[in-house]
């Protein structure tokens, strides 16, 4: 990629990820914020609070028991949202 690039340009490396984190002391609640960093920031930098960026959160899909959380219907509707959630947010 950086061959085809003109004299001058360079490749912008975009990091997005989730970092799950519990609410609770008893860990029933919990949240999965997306953050925004840059590849391109040394990575002692781009590991400091002031080099990432809070975009959102993911909303959390909960089975009510263990035959719903099994179906295949759950995990769609699961994976559907997820994706939809991270279009938003992209």
């Amino acid at each position: 990629v950086q061959k085809s690039l003109p004299n001058g340009a360079n490749v912008l490396s975009v990091i997005l990820y989730s970092d799950a984190t519990t609410r609770d002391h008893l860990g029933k609640t919990s949240e999965h914020p997306i953050y925004f960093t840059l590849g391109n920031i040394v990575s002692c930098r781009r590991n400091r609070p002031y080099a990432k960026i809070l975009l959102g959160y993911l909303p959390i899909l909960k089975a009510k028991d263990i035959s719903q959380k099994r179906s295949k219907s759950f995990r769609l509707a699961k994976r559907v949202l997820y994706q939809y959630a991270l279009n938003i947010l992209t």
